[in-house]
């Protein structure tokens, strides 16, 4: 893999809008999604093929204009680390799901919104398989995520059920 400048709150956005839109798809729709959105993220030659990837894209955008910054561009190497991430963390699914059940008492994944999901998926990965990453760090991350992604309750409620995971 090339070198990346890719900053972990960065790869980190860019992997919660890919586990995002795999509830969307299943298995086999997912790659092919996951190809066109690393594909077409963030260049000139989107072809349309993917509606979902663009409408991340355009969404993504959108808050970067409000934020008053640039969009993320992403070299082939950041695109890689990316998908990697990605894949890792949705391979590991069947070992975070039942962490975030365990500790979200009275709610069954059925019940949660899909955007808190992602964000929780993506943080207990963080938390309970990636070194690097300290856990609060990590459930930071994912309070912001969810303040700029979520619903009103979101970010208290994330912060809630990773607080019992640590």
């Amino acid at each position: 893999m090339g070198k990346s400048n890719l900053k972990r709150s960065e790869l980190r956005e860019n992997v919660f809008m890919l586990l995002y839109m795999s509830e969307f798809y299943d298995k086999e729709e997912m790659q092919e999604q996951l190809d066109y959105y690393i594909n077409g993220m963030m260049s000139a030659d989107d072809d349309g093929e993917s509606w979902f990837a663009g409408f991340l894209e355009q969404y993504i955008n959108s808050h970067a204009k409000a934020a008053g910054t640039e969009p993320i561009q992403l070299t082939a190497a950041e695109k890689e680390q990316v998908s990697e991430r990605f894949k890792l963390i949705n391979e590991a699914t069947g070992k975070i799901d039942p962490i975030i059940e365990k500790n979200s008492v009275g709610w069954s994944i059925s019940r949660f919104g899909k955007t808190d999901l992602a964000i929780m998926r993506l943080a207990i990965y963080e938390i309970k398989f990636d070194d690097d990453i300290p856990a609060k760090v990590a459930i930071n991350e994912a309070v912001e995520l969810a303040k700029r992604y979520g619903g009103a309750q979101s970010a208290s409620f994330i912060n809630g059920v990773l607080a019992k995971v640590v």
